[in-house]
């Protein structure tokens, strides 16, 4: 429980206070007083509303273009960042592709290389199967020339054979004409 000498005190100093602020007001309510009595009150109101609206004009203007610059620096920080990360990213890229081109015309080179040992291998098996036939055909024919030769020596022979025996007959006959029969 609060005494009552200390309730009072309380109230006391609460009294000094708004005794003082009160003071306070009427004073720079006096002092305001003096000093609009001598102008128009109208003129003084609207200069200093002038004061200010041109005071807070430059503030906003000088706080735009500090911001301005702020951000101007910020935004040409960003693009930097953004041209080294976009040139970057073309390299990247580039390689990518350059290395793709040059997997995709390997593996071009490969399959024409195929290509070509194999039709080399299809053009050799021709060629060859060719030659094989070629020389069959050339084999055949040396060997029906061969026996149509024999077959015309043997007609040959016989026929000089032929020829011989009827030599031989008619020298025969011959010898025996001219023979006297005994």
């Amino acid at each position: 429980m609060i005494t009552r000498k200390k309730k009072h005190k309380k109230q006391s100093k609460k009294t000094k206070i708004i005794v003082s602020m009160i003071a306070a007001g009427a004073i720079v309510v006096s002092s305001t007083s003096i000093a609009f009595g001598e102008a128009d009150v109208s003129t003084l109101l609207s200069n200093w509303y002038q004061t200010k609206i041109t005071e807070e004009k430059n503030k906003i203007t000088e706080a735009a273009i500090v911001k301005t610059e702020v951000e101007k620096a910020k935004l040409i920080e960003q693009i930097r960042t953004d041209i080294e990360t976009s040139a970057s990213e073309i390299v990247l890229y580039s390689e990518q592709k350059n290395a793709e081109i040059q997997l995709a015309i390997e593996q071009k080179r490969k399959e024409l290389e195929e290509e070509i040992i194999k039709k080399n291998s299809e053009d050799k098996n021709k060629v060859k199967e060719e030659i094989e036939q070629s020389t069959e055909a050339q084999m055949e024919e040396i060997k029906k020339d061969k026996d149509n030769k024999k077959s015309d020596d043997q007609l040959n022979d016989s026929k000089n054979e032929n020829e011989q025996s009827i030599d031989d007959s008619k020298e025969q006959d011959d010898q025996s004409k001219d023979k006297p029969k005994n």
